[in-house]
């Protein structure tokens, strides 16, 4: 399957001065569950189903969070997902068979007192 059109060439890690200028798509308070929406199609715009396995993520924050990926059977999208206990920044990069998928990494801020938000990333 081609994913020219959901991934950029090669990895890269963002500098600290990139990071730092990225807005939070996401606020979320702490033990909330931060759900990304990730829709990948081919080079004639159909879903990509079966990939739940090429998808990895990986979060940078202050704290260590194990993210999971499924997939959605009604509308063919993946969902990648995570639940921070502590406030701060997290980066969350998404790569489908080792690249980054475009327009990311996602920075979402946790903070206390938050009301979760289900807003899509």
């Amino acid at each position: 399957a081609r994913l020219d059109k959901v991934t950029d060439a090669s990895p890269k890690r963002l500098s600290a001065t990139e990071l730092a200028r990225l807005t939070p798509e996401q606020t979320n308070s702490p033990g909330s569950v931060v759900t990304i929406p990730l829709a990948l199609n081919d080079a004639q715009g159909k879903f990509l189903t079966g990939m739940s396995n090429e998808i990895t993520a990986t979060i940078d924050g202050p704290q260590p969070v194990k993210a999971t990926v499924t997939q959605d059977k009604k509308k063919g999208a993946y969902i990648v997902q995570f639940s921070p206990s502590v406030n701060g920044r997290y980066i969350v990069y998404i790569l489908v068979q080792g690249k980054p998928v475009r327009e990311t990494p996602f920075v979402i801020q946790i903070n206390s007192g938050t009301s979760k938000t289900e807003q899509s990333v």
